[in-house]
């Protein structure tokens, strides 16, 4: 269809479509309804199409909202698994303060490499499998138990073979027989074992999703915001021993941080062995 306009023809809607008719020279064109024009003509009222890009956006923005919260939420459970004292804050005090700075870096880079494994676990799903498991979950939480325990008595026997009196200088150097890749070991081992740690992947992790993105995606994305807020506590308590290193240092306090991670590492591991 064709439709020839000139300067003598306006345009109007009918129920037949475009058609033209004259108008004389210098009229006003003739306004347009908004409304519907007819059976065929053009509608200009507002289609369902824009109620729907309305409610897409509406129904994003509800989306961002539960996703931020739960983002939130996530981080506060985190913070109080990686700060709140446990067996590796313990271990990584006494290594610091018994064997320097090397061997509180190397615990520190043991926890983390704990901290990944345990993290790609959860993104498998095996924490899960290990969760519906009692008896795989009782002889994970006996074991870690009894490395607990191990590392505890360790600490109790060192201090005792070191007892007595202090020897004239105030300051005791670094032990040179507790290697970096020892110390390494001790926090893999601790954090793998750590009943911190299984009680958030077992319990507190799959509480948390983040509304419209793939499952894999989520577990992917907390867990590595996980290790990132892990590292950064052990970068700025490592920097915070290391600018106290001369005070820990000290024959005293090495006994008095010996002494009492000791105690807190065999009184949790205890814990963990009689728990239901």
């Amino acid at each position: 269809m064709r439709a020839i306009v000139s300067s003598r023809t306006t345009l109007e809607i009918g129920n037949h479509g475009w058609r033209g008719s004259p108008s004389p020279v210098g009229a006003p064109p003739e306004p347009v309804s908004r409304g519907t024009a007819g059976a065929s003509g053009i509608c200009l009222s507002p289609s369902a199409g824009d109620h729907r890009a309305v409610g897409t956006k509406g129904a994003r923005e509800t989306r961002g909202y539960r996703v931020s919260g739960q983002l939130l939420a996530f981080v506060g459970a985190c913070l109080a698994v990686i700060v709140v004292p446990g067996p590796d804050l313990a271990l990584l005090l006494r290594n610091a303060a018994v064997a320097g700075r090397s061997a509180a870096i190397a615990t520190a880079t043991g926890i983390m490499t704990g901290n990944t494994i345990l993290a790609a676990a959860a993104v498998a799903g095996l924490t899960a499998l290990l969760r519906a498991s009692g008896p795989l979950y009782d002889v994970m939480r006996l074991a870690g138990a009894a490395y607990l325990i191990y590392l505890g008595v360790r600490a109790l026997i060192s201090l005792i073979r070191k007892g007595g009196p202090a020897r004239g200088a105030e300051e005791a150097p670094a032990r040179p027989d507790l290697h970096s890749r020892h110390a390494f070991r001790q926090g893999l081992l601790s954090n793998l074992l750590n009943p911190k740690v299984a009680a958030f992947y077992l319990a507190l992790f799959p509480q948390f999703t983040l509304p419209g993105m793939p499952t894999l995606a989520q577990h992917t994305l907390l867990a590595a915001l996980f290790c990132l807020l892990s590292l950064i506590w052990y970068v700025l308590l490592i920097a915070v021993l290391g600018q106290v290193q001369t005070w820990l240092q000290r024959r005293e306090v090495q006994r008095t941080i010996t002494g009492a991670s000791a105690a807190a590492l065999i009184t949790l591991g205890t814990g963990l062995a009689v728990q239901n």
